[in-house]
């Protein structure tokens, strides 16, 4: 086997977790021929436990500048064909990295192979395991649609050509922790990605720095910004609409935009997509249209964030009036609100579901939330 993978962890204060991460590389069941650890500017003892492995890593300690300057310090370092992210608090599947790089072995003109991961919490010595979540759409073939809609995945759990990190360029400084969505969406741009349905790392929960999920919307919103201005509006087009006339299509690909930057509460951007393809085909939308935007948003932070602005509010129900498009447009996008509602009140969270509730008819209005309501029970 002539191809080489190199794992690039980088590192920060993480002594008393790093020694696990590590021995979970050096024990993957196909060898690791170079593991880089990029030591950014610990202070604790990170840097004598990377050292107590000898000749078996490379260190490359360098002045604490973040994690993108850490992965791109490791990238530098990079002699392998393949190249796999590692976290310096998670463990790596013992035959998580076989597998992708079977992949890559197998299909030269595939750039990116990718699998799952799911959720740990030690305590006193005890893992317990859960799925991440993902609750958004997964009928969507296309992997660069699916990226823009959610991170679906993890960088950690994709194996990656090291010539297609050489064309696409560095991590970005300027995106705070949206760096590895940053790049995962560059990398996927334009290339041929595979996923499989497997395990390839666990990811580990804990109070430390990083170790929650951390809100990082405004972060996201940088990197979408960024998407808008530089993607064209073809790239937005979902698989179920390739096929359909121009009209319809560029529709599709407006709503599927839309969805996008609201999922990063981007509500203004978002409203505007929709205008357009209200005004664009006066049809009635398809029902592939109508589980899109029902859909794709899915998390309740969006929502929160748009009850709380007045602008936004009087936008959204401008555009609900604008035609009989844009209020089925305007309806179902309140669907992620109205299914988190009922999953919270079914869960016994109570306090959340009538907070969720309350934003309903705070951005509806009386009548809207009433006619969503009704349309959820006969559903």
């Amino acid at each position: 086997m002539t191809s080489t993978i190199c794992a690039i962890m980088t590192t920060y204060n993480r002594g008393s977790m790093i020694r696990g991460s590590i021995d979970a590389i050096l024990a993957q069941s196909r060898r690791i021929d170079q593991i880089i650890i990029v030591n950014d500017g610990s202070t604790d003892d990170t840097e004598q436990v990377v050292k107590s492995y000898g000749d078996r890593v490379t260190l490359v300690t360098k002045k604490n500048g973040g994690k993108a300057s850490g992965l791109n310090a490791g990238l530098a370092h990079c002699t392998a064909d393949y190249v796999w992210f590692c976290d310096d608090d998670d463990y790596t599947a013992p035959d998580g990295v076989e597998a992708l790089a079977k992949i890559l072995d197998d299909n030269p003109s595939i750039d990116i192979a990718m699998g799952k991961y799911i959720i740990f919490r030690e305590e006193n010595g005890k893992k317990t395991f859960t799925d991440h979540g993902y609750l958004g759409r997964t009928e969507e073939p296309n992997l660069k649609i699916l990226f823009l809609e959610h991170m679906i995945t993890a960088l950690s759990a994709m194996l990656v050509r090291n010539s297609l990190y050489a064309k696409t360029g560095l991590f970005s400084y300027d995106v705070g922790l949206s760096d590895d969505y940053h790049m995962i969406l560059r990398l996927l741009r334009n290339t041929k990605a595979v996923y499989v349905p497997k395990v390839i790392y666990y990811y580990r929960r804990h109070e430390g720095p990083r170790g929650n999920d951390i809100p990082v919307i405004g972060d996201n919103q940088k990197v979408f910004n960024q998407v808008r201005k530089n993607y064209g509006l073809d790239e937005f087009t979902p698989t179920f609409a390739l096929a359909w006339n121009e009209p319809r299509r560029r529709r599709a690909a407006l709503c599927e935009r839309a969805c996008v930057m609201a999922r990063r509460a981007l509500w203004h951007e978002a409203v505007e997509d929709f205008r357009q393809a209200a005004q664009l085909d006066a049809g009635p939308l398809s029902v592939e249209e109508l589980s899109l935007i029902q859909t794709a948003i899915y998390v309740p932070e969006p929502y929160t964030l748009l009850s709380r602005n007045a602008a936004l509010i009087a936008e959204m129900r401008a555009f609900s009036a604008l035609n009989n498009v844009s209020y089925s447009i305007a309806q179902a996008c309140l669907g992620p609100l109205m299914w988190n509602t009922r999953r919270a009140l079914s869960q016994g969270n109570f306090g959340k579901g009538f907070e969720l509730m309350r934003q309903l008819f705070s951005i509806a209005g009386f009548r809207g939330a009433c006619a969503r309501i009704m349309s959820s029970i006969i559903k």
